[in-house]
């Protein structure tokens, strides 16, 4: 007499991923994308303190101080402006990809949704200063920089669009919390896995 096939006893594919832990989870790329926004968060601020720091070599030379707030609207303080526009950018940027990576490790359903607007608002911004760097004579550097960086935020913003989209369609537990009996489970599973792999 036959038995019903148990969720140990079927094809691995094919079994309910019910964990955060599980590696079978749908929701596994949202997982790494997470942590991998976190490291690049974190990235971000540390480069936009270097960058800073070497203001002076990638902004050109200013002869005569601003006088009004409107002279960083045009001329050779206007590169100044966008310099300071995009460490700004990069520093709150960075945050957000941080905060939004967490979110996304977690599971959490609206850390999609985070992620496309901090990383769409990164393009936005390196878009505008890398065309406002392309008119200002002699900031060639920032505009490099700038387009190299909004190169990479469209990049997270396509990963973060699928996120966004996985978290939709395969949308976590309603309360995706860590109590003791989801520790004692995931401990039980842990220890059923290593014994299909013990010698």
């Amino acid at each position: 007499m036959s038995t019903p096939d148990t969720a140990d006893q079927r094809n691995p594919r094919e079994a309910e991923p019910d964990s955060l832990m599980d590696a079978e989870s749908p929701r596994a790329h949202c997982i790494a994308a997470g942590r991998m926004f976190q490291a690049i968060g974190v990235i971000m601020l540390v480069g936009a303190g270097c960058v800073w720091a070497l203001s002076g070599l990638i902004l050109p030379p200013v002869n005569e101080p601003a006088e009004r707030w409107s002279d960083y609207l045009g001329g050779p303080h206007r590169a100044i402006a966008l310099f300071t526009l995009d460490v700004v950018a990069t520093c709150v940027g960075g945050l957000g990809l941080f905060g939004a990576g967490v979110g996304l490790s977690g599971e959490r359903r609206s850390a999609g949704r985070a992620a496309v607007f901090v990383t769409g608002c990164l393009c936005v911004v390196f878009v505008i200063t890398a065309m406002g760097f392309a008119v200002t004579g002699g900031a060639w550097v920032g505009a490099v920089i700038a387009a190299l960086l909004s190169l990479a935020s469209g990049a997270l913003l396509l990963i973060a669009l699928h996120c966004a989209a996985i978290l939709k369609r395969f949308p976590p537990p309603a309360h995706n919390e860590v109590t003791d009996e989801f520790l004692e489970d995931y401990r039980r599973k842990r220890d059923e896995r290593r014994k299909k792999y013990d010698v």
